[in-house]
């Protein structure tokens, strides 16, 4: 790679970088100062309770899950602007930006714009898509000062959520609108933020109620090409909604909806059967939708209660390739229970209705083009005290899906509490992937190939008829220890059976019939494939002084994937190198004095050997100042070390941009 001379820019951004981790780290910065870091200490936040992992509240201290819990506070102290970039925060997942708008988040493996294998959440609603098998993270835009909280967990949730939460599961949490009443106002304005504004109000609903409302709006700059210029893909997005809550004795009820709408730009992949043959062209893509949540529950006692959630979501992306129109519908039902002393059992149900309507080109099409289905399942569960140090969890789901038929998927959870200070929990756990309506309808032209005689070949990808669900056993330990309140550890340790994962088989080349004729190079999707990945996460957390915090992570992760004997795919075994080997991350929150703050995180990913991306270094740092109870102000610097970088390749069509340096204010209003 040629010497590239340094601009003044970099040279001011790394001596920034440079003095900002330097008075990170450095004790004199925090002397003489009476305001706290956070309300929240070590111990209150291992005992924070959790829902995601056991569908009920548990302290994150006796889960038998890898659990992380992203707070407020992380997120504000963060810097970060959009749900997929504040998922960098948690330790084993894989967070790579692959455009302007678009991202490849997985955990433990298998890194996809549509990553298969993670089930993500808003509030118990999945936003998971059953076309492509994947999230549309660019729609899922919520306003940050909103979240309560973001539960991440690595590893198999099957038996609690069913079918596609095999690698991980993702919920955000919204507050509740009781804590979110008076006027917000927050504005940010930056060089690739170019201006994010939300505007929010609540207020009490009666005796027992209380209300939001918001609308936010989000215009993002366009990243730049690998050449230096600067991109094409823009985004803007607009979206608004309420949520109610009512509690009156042992019931309480949410109701909340919202809509968006918005237009994503970028370069996509063509290809046509005349010279230039493959190409890149820029294109528009319109995108709007709602959905609507009620949620109600009611506490019978201590120890029994029952919840039921009903959603509706209507998604609609007229992408150039494929116009999408999704609908999906649910209903789930949940009661937990005693049983005697040293019991508490938990059954539930559930019912998803899913449909969509894709109208293709020649590019990417579905056959038949109009398409619906239905899954039912229904789990039980049942936590035993063995002794006062021993718990002992058993459960299992059974499953019914269009795509992919009857799975089951059992779990076996041990708790051994070692100490007050300490314990260890083991799991093994089996989960499915079901096939997606692409896995089984898709149509998709990738590629021309020109011969030297004039003769062209187009290589296409059609779904499987006979797909079946890819299945996983999973057997994870884990190791938590609190030394008093200033350290805290989380050890993680995994290993992966995978099996009938899916390939791209070759078929005959055949005549396409059309005019011009071309040859027609056919692929098909199966599922003969398997493999392991294991590996390690560890978290750590060390409170220097009342006013200082460090936090760090560290994720390991291997892989080996062999297709079948009866496999002629050559390709998808690559899937080793999409996701990096080690990545590292190490925060510092600062409390300083007259209510300035002080936070700068450095982030380390390693390689993606099998897309030619480079390892990367990045370092984020910001300076905030609360003016009284009503107004904060800060400045964010992030990706301080180089002028630009990729963090992924050309993805499902996606022509994959670089991400550059940027810097925005922030400006917050409360009434």
């Amino acid at each position: 790679m040629p010497f590239v001379p340094k601009t003044v820019m970099d040279r001011c951004c790394e001596l920034a970088a440079i003095v900002f981790l330097s008075f990170a780290f450095s004790s004199q910065a925090i002397a003489q100062t009476k305001v706290d870091l956070t309300d929240a200490s070590l111990e209150s936040l291992l005992n924070l309770e959790v829902t995601s992992a056991s569908r009920k509240e548990q302290k994150i201290s006796e889960t038998t899950s890898a659990v992380y819990v992203i707070t407020q506070e992380d997120i504000a102290r963060s810097g970060f602007t959009s749900v997929p970039e504040v998922l960098r925060l948690a330790p084993g997942l894989s967070v790579a930006r692959i455009s302007g708008n678009t991202w490849a988040i997985t955990a433990r493996g298998f890194t996809d714009r549509f990553s298969n294998k993670l089930l993500v959440m808003i509030d118990g609603r999945p936003v998971y898509s059953p076309v492509f098998s994947g999230v549309y993270w660019d729609i899922q835009d919520l306003p940050l000062e909103d979240v309560e909280r973001i539960e991440v967990i690595r590893g198999p949730g099957a038996t609690m959520w069913g079918a596609n939460a095999v690698n991980g599961v993702i919920n955000v949490i919204t507050k509740d609108s009781a804590s979110t009443k008076g006027a917000l106002l927050s504005t940010v304005a930056g060089t690739e933020d170019r201006s994010l504004d939300t505007a929010r109000y609540g207020a009490a609903l009666g005796v027992s109620g209380s209300y939001r409302i918001y609308s936010r709006y989000t215009d993002r700059a366009p990243l730049f090409n690998s050449d230096g210029s600067r991109g094409v893909d823009s985004s803007s997005f607009l979206s608004g909604g309420f949520r109610t809550d009512w509690k009156a004795g042992k019931d309480s009820v949410t109701v909340s909806a919202e809509t968006y709408g918005g237009t994503f730009d970028g370069f996509q992949s063509g290809f046509a059967t005349t010279p230039p043959y493959n190409f890149v062209y820029s294109a528009r893509t319109p995108v709007s939708g709602g959905n609507a949540v009620a949620h109600w529950e009611r506490a019978f006692s201590k120890t029994s209660g029952l919840a039921v959630q009903t959603y509706f979501t209507a998604d609609n992306r007229n992408d150039t390739r494929v116009n999408v129109h999704e609908r999906s519908m649910g209903i789930d039902l949940q009661y937990h229970f005693a049983l005697g002393h040293r019991q508490s059992a938990m059954w539930g149900a559930a019912y998803h209705r899913m449909g969509d309507d894709a109208q293709g080109t020649n590019l990417v099409s579905f056959d038949p083009e109009r398409w619906h289905g239905s899954l039912y399942n229904a789990f039980f569960q049942d936590d035993i005290q063995l002794a006062n140090s021993v718990r002992i969890t058993a459960g299992i789901k059974a499953e019914y899906q269009t795509f992919g038929g009857f799975a089951p998927e059992p779990n076996l959870r041990l708790l051994w509490k070692l100490s007050t200070r300490s314990s260890m929990w083991a799991a093994a756990s089996r989960a499915v992937r079901t096939p997606s309506r692409q896995d089984q309808d898709i149509v998709a032209s990738l590629a021309a190939v020109p011969a030297n005689d004039g003769s062209v070949s187009v290589v296409t990808l059609f779904g499987g008829p006979n797909g079946i669900s890819e299945t996983l056993a999973g057997y994870e330990t884990g190791y938590r220890y609190q030394q008093s309140n200033r350290f805290s550890l989380d050890l993680t340790g995994f290993y992966n059976r995978y099996h009938n994962l899916r390939t791209e088989e070759p078929g005959q080349p055949y005549p396409s019939g059309s005019t011009p004729s071309y040859t027609v190079i056919r692929l098909t999707f199966a599922n003969k494939m398997a493999g392991v990945s294991f590996g390690g996460e560890a978290s750590a957390t060390l409170r220097l002084t009342s006013l200082w915090k460090l936090t760090g992570a560290y994720t390991q992760l291997w892989m080996n994937l062999h297709p079948y004997s009866t496999s002629l795919d050559t390709t998808s075994a690559s899937d080793v190198g999409d996701v990096p080997h080690h990545q590292f991350q190490v925060h510092s929150a600062i409390d300083l004095p007259h209510r300035w703050q002080f936070n700068s995180a450095m982030y380390f990913t390693g390689r993606l050997a099998d897309l030619a991306v480079a390892r990367y270094t990045r370092v984020d740092a910001n300076l905030s100042r609360q003016f009284g109870e009503s107004l904060s102000i800060g400045v964010f610097l992030q990706n301080a070390l180089k002028e630009r970088r990729a963090e992924y390749a050309n993805d499902n069509g996606t022509i994959a941009s670089e991400t550059p340096r940027s810097v925005y204010l922030k400006l917050t209003w409360r009434y």
